[in-house]
């Protein structure tokens, strides 16, 4: 059974917003991946279609980079849960 190919953004590269991105192109998946931060940008670059740095909290830059074209658009930021001593 052929799967639809469908375009995914997710926003925030965290540990989850990370997986996501990776299981979703091994699916053959269309995905735009975006974070503030520089290096989880620079290790996805070559694992998706498009990984973007830009403020996540931007409505102007996530349309830029193709938010309103995405099928499905999903939000992996949150609080930090870890305690650090």
């Amino acid at each position: 059974m052929a799967r639809d190919k469908k375009s995914y953004l997710i926003v925030g590269l965290g540990r989850f917003g990370t997986s996501l991105c990776e299981k979703l192109a091994e699916l053959g998946q269309s995905v735009i991946g975006v974070d503030s931060l520089s290096a989880p940008v620079l290790e996805m670059s070559d694992k998706i279609s498009v990984a973007a740095q830009l403020d996540v909290t931007d409505v102007n830059a996530l349309i830029k980079v193709g938010a309103k074209e995405v099928d499905v658009a999903i939000v992996t930021i949150g609080e930090a849960i870890e305690k650090i001593s």
